[in-house]
Parts: C-alpha cells; sequence; structure tokens
C-alpha cells in the first residue's frame, strides 16, 4: 500500500500489523501503532490524524504527532480500502459490501451504503459524489451527504482499482483488462479500452 507523508512525517502500513512513523529526513522511526490484524490499506492524513483501515474490519484514527488512538469504527467486513478524508468526512470501503462516512474528527457513523460486492479499493470524492468501485463489477456514483445511490454503471469485470476523476469523466480499471470511461453525471460509459492484462492500480490522468 502507498505511504502518507505529511507534516515532515512519513506514515507506512505494513502486514506485521504496524503502522509506521517515520522522520521524512533521516528515516528514523518516530512510534509505531500495532493494530488487531494485518494492515493492507494505505493510511492517509487530515488536520493533526492519520487514518487506515485493516484487517480486522476497523477504521483507526491516530494522533499525528504521538500516534495515540482516538477512535476506531468496526465494519463487518476486511478492509483492503485506503480512507479518503474530504470535507471533514471520511470515506471508505469495505469487504462487507458497503461504503462508509464517518465524522474523521468523531468516527460518528454518517452513513453506510450497500453495493453488490465487496470493495478492494479507496473511493474517489469529486462533484459531490463518492464514487467506488465493487468486486459485483459494477462502479457506484453515492451523493457525498447524504450517500443515496445516483447510479451505477455495469462493467466486464471486478473493479479493484480506485476511480480516478478528470474533469467530467470517471476512469475505471477492471480485473479482466479494461479501462472504462464512465460520466461523472450519468455513470453512462464513454468509451471502452481493452489491454492484456489486469487492472489492479488506479489510472493516472494528466494534462488532458
Amino acid at each position: 500500500a502507498a505511504p502518507w507523508a505529511e507534516n515532515g512525517m512519513v506514515f507506512v502500513a505494513c502486514c506485521d500489523r504496524k503502522l509506521y512513523a517515520l522522520d521524512a529526513r533521516t528515516g528514523s522511526l518516530l512510534w509505531e501503532f500495532t493494530a488487531g490484524e494485518e494492515i493492507y490499506a494505505g493510511p492517509c492524513g487530515w488536520r493533526g490524524m492519520v487514518y487506515f483501515g485493516c484487517h480486522d474490519g476497523k477504521v483507526y484514527a491516530l494522533e499525528m504527532r504521538a500516534g495515540k488512538k482516538i477512535w476506531d469504527f468496526a465494519t463487518e467486513g476486511v478492509i483492503f480500502s485506503s480512507p479518503v478524508v474530504a470535507g471533514g468526512t471520511l470515506f471508505v470501503g469495505s469487504y462487507d459490501c458497503r461504503v462508509y462516512a464517518l465524522d474523521a474528527r468523531t468516527g460518528a457513523l454518517k452513513w453506510a451504503a450497500t453495493t453488490g460486492g465487496g470493495i478492494r479499493a479507496a473511493p474517489a470524492v469529486a462533484g459531490g459524489r463518492v464514487l467506488a468501485g465493487s468486486e459485483d463489477w459494477r462502479v457506484y456514483a453515492f451523493c457525498a451527504q447524504t450517500g443515496r445511490l445516483l447510479w451505477q454503471a455495469t462493467t466486464s469485470g471486478p473493479v479493484r482499482s480506485s476511480p480516478v476523476v478528470a474533469g467530467e469523466t470517471v476512469y475505471a480499471g477492471t480485473a479482466d483488462g479494461r479501462l472504462y470511461a464512465l460520466d461523472l453525471e450519468t455513470g453512462v460509459v464513454r468509451w471502452v479500452f481493452r489491454t492484456r492484462g489486469a487492472l489492479d492500480a488506479p489510472p493516472c490522468y494528466h494534462q488532458g
């Protein structure tokens, strides 16, 4: 999983159940936190806190400087999805087939939206929408404020990479090697490009 760098620190999640905080300049260990099980999802930071999901099904929020646990929130499935914070809300997917919206400060549940399959990758937030790919071969768009389903787009395989939004287009890769371009407003498929292998990593958009 990708590390997170902020405030002169680098945060690294590891399969040894630990989140490590390192000095970005020297690489020296500042602190470590032991979670309940392995950590496959990358962390993210926001306003002095660092967040990560764990294989024990929990989302953890730690104080960034000292590594003290502020809160945790239990889902009903393992978490492969990295969290994303936007507008004071933390969004994360779980293998219990749900996307969760939590208050980033307190961990209080704002809403949970159901998909037809487990969610492996981080959601994307754009245009008031939360976009998530699912093992049920679909990309979902939910209202960021309420969790209401806005649209779902069917693809040709499990969607295990994080969607990327550029302008009014959502890009998402599938496990059967196709890259989809979807309309952000409606979910209508604009085009599909076929590769020769699984697309498990998110695409990258640059200057049109």
